[in-house]
């Protein structure tokens, strides 16, 4: 399984890694998001792919969606981008 691993069975694809430092989102609002998501749904554009959503507190309570793909050998996160449209999906 390709990626930064940065849990145990939780990998960052290389264009998860840019766009999360350059939206300037913190690994622990990740980790958080994909452990306690407040709902999850799939991608409508790409098979196979989850869309986690979560508040994070520390930033506002913005919604921080985490789209993921789930391997054999744990969780690879695709991208991750703050979402003002999430509440419409609950």
């Amino acid at each position: 399984m390709p990626g930064l691993e940065i849990y145990p069975g939780t990998k960052l694809s290389a264009h998860a890694a840019i766009q999360i430092a350059d939206r300037k989102i913190e690994l622990d609002w990740l980790l958080a998001v994909l452990r306690a998501p407040e709902f999850v749904r799939d991608d409508p554009r790409r098979s196979g792919v989850k869309l986690a959503f979560g508040r994070v507190p520390e930033f506002g309570n913005r919604w921080l969606r985490v789209a993921y793909v789930e391997r054999a050998g744990g969780i690879v996160i695709v991208t991750a981008m703050y979402d003002r449209t999430a509440e419409k999906f609950r």
